[in-house]
């Protein structure tokens, strides 16, 4: 038995009583001491009696849609636009013994719709893609779908302006990935490069619908068989999948990690371990960035490691092998 002690609520009984409209709920029998309610405990298990059978039959948890109706919805919404109130009927016959409101139909079918309008979109553009390509032979695309599913895997496009730029000004490419931030909820990965006068330009994109070694290694393979040709230097941010995919697909490239992504980083895994030493520790951090050699950076940073121990175990791991990128 649960009891919750509540004492003295302020409320005015007389007011309650004048104000009280004629419903089928009245107070009876209620403590009193000089007109204010005092509720004393609150008895939170049931007695003598178990819920109505149909309380628990309304219960979120007692409705489902099963996989195989599921199945049904999806089919019946992306092939038949058949109406919600013909596919309740349809379920009522096919599931007999299965209980769900007209609501929880509803919800499903406009997730189907949705997903369905995203891969309508997404041929869209990739037959947008295909059309300026068709005006200019130099635009170059390439993308993947799914056999099961016949959804987008991957895409990326290059037009002819940017295609000229990768070429004059490959020597230092950029690449970052931003993710689920467009309607495909897709990893959108940028490639830039800084011309002569120090302005950066967009010279490649691509949707990824994960950031594996696969998807990572696609993305490079494409671009080599665009261009023919590898940057000759890559800053990434600290990602082991595009780290790997780029030294296997462009073993020859120059690959450096983005300081900007390191600092963002050490913000996000060290602020709270160190406290009040965090900025102490990113000074010394940013002095031992900007070493001239190598042999004084080596060893700037065996004397962080020993003045910032609660350091040690995320730069070794996340750091510690690639200190030279």
């Amino acid at each position: 038995m649960e009891y919750i002690d509540i004492v003295s609520i302020g409320v005015n009984i007389k007011t309650i009583a004048e104000e009280q409209r004629n419903t089928r709920t009245k107070r009876s029998g209620c403590p009193k001491k000089n007109d204010i309610l005092s509720i004393t405990s609150v008895f939170l298990e049931h007695g003598n009696h178990s819920r109505d059978p149909l309380t628990n039959k309304f219960a979120i948890s007692h409705r489902t849609l099963t996989e195989p109706m599921l199945e049904d919805i999806k089919f019946w919404t992306t092939n038949g636009d058949i109406s919600m109130r013909t596919q309740q009927q349809l379920l009522f016959a096919k599931y007999e013994n299965v209980f769900f409101l007209p609501q929880d139909l509803t919800n499903a079918i406009q997730k189907f719709k949705k997903e369905r309008q995203i891969e309508n979109e997404a041929a869209t553009l990739i037959n947008h893609l295909l059309e300026c390509k068709a005006e200019d032979i130099r635009w170059i695309v390439k993308w993947r779908v799914d056999s099961a599913t016949n959804s987008l895997v991957s895409l990326f496009w290059m037009t002819p302006e940017q295609y000229d730029l990768y070429v004059k000004y490959r020597d230092v490419i950029q690449y970052d990935n931003t993710y689920s931030t467009n309607q495909f909820k897709m990893a959108l990965g940028l490639f830039v490069i800084v011309d002569n006068n120090n302005r950066s330009h967009l010279v490649r994109q691509t949707l990824m619908n994960d950031e594996t070694l696969e998807s990572f290694e696609w993305v490079f393979t494409t671009l080599l068989e665009a261009v023919n040709f590898p940057p000759s230097v890559i800053i990434t941010d600290n990602d082991l999948a595009s780290d790997t995919a780029i030294a296997n697909i462009m073993p020859g490239t120059y690959h450096i990690h983005c300081i900007y992504h390191i600092g963002q980083n050490l913000l996000k895994n060290l602020k709270a371990r160190l406290g009040s030493q965090y900025n102490e520790f990113s000074n010394a951090w940013y002095q031992m960035r900007n070493a001239p050699s190598q042999a004084e950076f080596d060893c700037l940073w065996d004397s962080l490691l020993e003045q910032y121990p609660d350091s040690v175990s995320y730069l070794n791991r996340a750091l510690g092998s690639q200190k030279q990128r």
